[in-house]
């Protein structure tokens, strides 16, 4: 008994200091600056109660940063423990990650406080990175213009805070898909019915046809499709259509095989037309022929 007693101990304590020991690693990796500065790449970071970490003080009351970590991915991430101690020492009780997400809500609060979108986005891209590229995703942009579309600011000093007018939600039947200046089509895949009709947040995505590998995509809301155009059909019928383009720049995630399908004026169109109508596409035109449509 006396033996097996022994073994017991000496593996428990062997437990225990491998444990300490793994503790002291995270802790010297996470006292070494080197790993989370070359994370954090072009954010600005705050020295702040002896703590390096990947957060920037947009307003004296918006603060943005990556989100907090625990364990081994605190090697890289901000330390949830690091955080609080920040928090409770400079906004006790206000806590409320990142770059792209976290400008968006940072921006959208600019916007609600007074700022138009462009000024929320170039002040956020100023106070958080330090290349001034802030929100750089063109549809989390898009949306900031959104939001700023649906306050209504009261006039006069202290009127209050705006208020909101939420467009109606509003189905659209997407007809046809342009692409203008396009070196080559013969990569491209894409697949639709022939009406489709679409509501709300919708993202379109261009693969690579064959290999399937993603060339670039586009998010919008269909609430927001301001365009419109009046077609007539055969002479007689008159309705509606609403046209929507994207430059390059426009365009979400473009890889090297999307650019490489691009000229310098390219262009992608989204055509639509109402919902819950007997209507066929509409016919091509003559200029139709020289461009490529799906």
């Amino acid at each position: 008994m006396g033996l097996k007693f022994s073994k017991q101990s000496h593996g428990r304590a062997d437990n225990m200091n491998l444990a300490h020991t793994h503790q002291q690693v995270i802790h010297c990796l996470i006292t070494n600056f080197f790993v989370r500065n070359l994370v954090s790449k072009k954010r600005r970071r705050l020295l702040v109660g002896g703590y390096d970490l990947d957060m920037s003080y947009i307003t004296d009351r918006v603060l943005a940063m990556s989100f907090p970590a625990e364990r081994m991915r605190a090697v890289y991430r901000n330390p949830l423990w690091q955080v609080k101690s920040v928090l409770d020492m400079r906004h006790q009780g206000h806590y409320k990650a990142g770059k792209g997400r976290t400008g968006l809500m940072v921006c959208t609060y600019l916007v609600y406080i007074g700022l138009s979108a462009e000024e929320a986005l170039q002040l956020y891209a100023q106070k958080r990175t330090t290349n001034n590229e802030g929100v750089s995703i063109p549809s989390q942009r898009r949306y900031v213009g959104y939001w700023a579309n649906t306050l209504l600011f009261p006039k006069g000093a202290g009127a209050g805070p705006p208020g909101v007018n939420l467009p109606h939600p509003c189905s659209r039947e997407l007809r046809r898909i342009r692409l203008y200046d396009t070196i080559t089509t013969e990569s491209i895949f894409f697949v639709i019915s022939e009406l489709q009709e679409v509501t709300g947040d919708v993202r379109v995505i261009f693969y690579q046809k064959m290999k399937g590998g993603r060339l670039f995509y586009a998010c919008f809301n269909t609430a927001f499709i301001r365009n419109s155009l009046l077609q007539a059909l055969n002479g007689f019928t008159s309705f509606a259509t609403w046209s929507l383009q994207f430059s390059l720049r426009d365009l979400d995630k473009v890889a090297s095989k999307g650019r490489s399908i691009c000229g310098n004026a390219f262009c992608l169109e989204l055509l639509f037309g109402p919902a819950n109508t007997k209507c066929s596409l509409l016919p091509p035109s003559d200029d139709d022929l020289s461009d490529d449509s799906f």
